[in-house]
């Protein structure tokens, strides 16, 4: 008799929707896009996404589900370094929690979410904004802010003692946190008199040469040298500048001296985050050094990236629809920044021993192996100098399986980097009748890890879970922590589910 009381679990039915282009593709389940704003969103703001993110988080309160979102938050900011989104998602569910009478740990979950000293005032600007005004910020986001200054000591306050809409002095005098030891104590005070020293970073220099009359200012490139020689650049600092120094003109010697600092590299940098620099840099004499050095630094902080599979597969799409900025507010192309991380991975994998295969396509596909000499640089510049435009035909890059395999083997990884605006797949034309999207070829099922990198993060994708690929959305080194991460993303999502 108990076996007919028993009832069939409920199984939430794959839905399908139509792309921008009208192609028929799988429609992203709420929990997947959550995950994808919050932890897979590497993108500036996108308001659209940003609307959309705060219906999920709104539709998960209002089922029970805001544990689910917390531990989402959570883990983009502890395990996975994000700064900003888990903030904004953090500051959402509170107020939809708050909205619905549920009951979540606000002054836990702002603590955690505060690990800069810069995030104190962030936090509470971005609370101040959702929430409307100071009288309606909830008590937890006022506790969790004055818990949160323990964090910090006297160097961390004073490099982010800025000026701006809510200052430090500002949040003092709202949420009175009180000192764990006695020393801190004055610093609050001198943060609120404004007397506290500032500590010597180029911002403070150039900030105070700007306060100067214009007869005692120093040029921007006596500044660069001084700030220079003084080691007052760390080494993302340095790169940052670089074109700032070059339109400075500053002299031989910062130039030596930056090339020096560059070459030791940084055990943290990724090559992309240098290229950035490398294309600031005009290959003209007297900047040939910086040049080099920039080169030189890619090369070795390749050995940063986690090795992701023995086998690699790399798919870029270099059609038309990848020349669109990667958003509203950026110049930046989405084949530009596919690029560099197609270059880094790439890169990374033949350092680590790896075999690694290329396939770029738009209207055909082809498909290249590198060796470990040639550079990110060559690289990412192969791939924006192939034939561009043209339409999306990921088919032809799928079809290219079996040359892949006499290149490097069969694939244990594939990740694919595109907007995912592609043309009708074969296997639709034959399923159309029955309302479905296209089934990828079973040599593409069959391949252990299968990464998408969508550089429009839609709400549909022609390639998605039920085929087994795993969702991530834009470009950032943040991407690759959440690598490791992968080959068990079903386990972390039960994690998730029920930590």
């Amino acid at each position: 008799m108990s076996k007919l009381n028993q009832t069939t679990p409920k199984i939430n039915p794959i839905q399908y929707g139509y792309s921008k282009n009208s192609n028929l593709q799988y429609v992203k389940d709420p929990t997947q896009r959550l995950f994808e704003y919050i932890v897979g969103s590497f993108y500036g703001e996108d308001v659209n996404k940003l609307t959309e993110m705060i219906e999920l988080i709104n539709a998960s309160v209002s089922i029970g589900d805001q544990r689910l979102v917390e531990n989402i938050v959570r883990f983009a900011k502890q395990d996975m370094g994000m700064r900003t989104m888990p903030i904004v998602a953090a500051v959402h569910l509170i107020k939809a929690a708050r909205d619905s009478n549920v009951k979540i740990n606000v002054r836990a979950l702002t603590k955690d979410m505060i690990t800069r000293a810069d995030e104190l005032c962030d936090f509470y600007a971005y609370a101040l904004k959702v929430f409307g005004n100071k009288k309606c910020i909830p008590l937890g986001i006022r506790r969790g802010v004055e818990d949160a200054f323990s964090k910090f000591n006297e160097y961390d306050l004073a490099k982010y003692n800025r000026k701006a809409d809510l200052k430090l002095s500002d949040l003092l005098r709202i949420v009175h946190p009180t000192p764990e030891v006695e020393a801190m104590g004055k610093v609050y005070s001198q943060i609120i008199a404004d007397t506290l020293p500032s500590p010597y970073t180029w911002e403070v220099e150039f900030s105070k040469n700007g306060q100067l009359p214009k007869e005692f200012q120093k040029t921007k490139a006596q500044l660069w040298y001084e700030i220079v020689t003084n080691q007052g650049l760390g080494f993302l600092a340095t790169i940052r500048n670089i074109r700032n120094m070059v339109e400075a003109s500053v002299n031989t010697t910062t130039k030596e001296l930056v090339a020096e600092k560059i070459k030791r590299g940084h055990s943290k940098v990724l090559p992309f985050q240098i290229f950035q620099a490398y294309k600031m840099v005009p290959p003209i004499d007297g900047l040939m050094p910086i040049r080099d050095a920039l080169v030189e630094a890619m090369e070795k902080s390749g050995e940063n990236v986690p090795v992701i599979g023995d086998y690699v597969w790399i798919i870029c799409d270099i059609s038309g629809s990848m020349q669109s900025t990667v958003n509203d507010k950026s110049v930046v192309t989405m084949l530009s920044t596919a690029a560099q991380l197609a270059a880094t991975v790439v890169k990374a994998q033949l350092l680590h021993g790896k075999r690694v295969a290329l396939t770029t396509f738009s209207d055909d596909a082809a498909t290249e192996e590198f060796s470990r000499y040639d550079t990110v640089v060559s690289i990412t510049e192969f791939i924006e100098n192939k034939r561009l435009g043209g339409s999306t035909n990921i088919d032809a890059a799928f079809n290219q399986y079996n040359n892949v395999v006499q290149m490097i083997g069969k694939p244990d990884t594939l990740m694919v980097f595109s907007d995912m605006q592609v043309n009708v797949m074969q296997e639709t034309y034959r399923r159309w009748e029955i309302e479905k999207p296209a089934s990828l070829p079973e040599a593409i099922q069959n391949i252990p890890l299968k990464i998408a990198v969508n550089f429009k993060s839609e709400r549909t994708t022609p390639i998605s879970k039920y085929n087994g690929f795993h969702q991530l959305t834009g470009f950032s080194d943040k991407i690759f922590p959440l690598l490791r991460y992968l080959r068990n993303m079903d386990s972390i999502f039960s994690k998730l589910k029920t930590a």
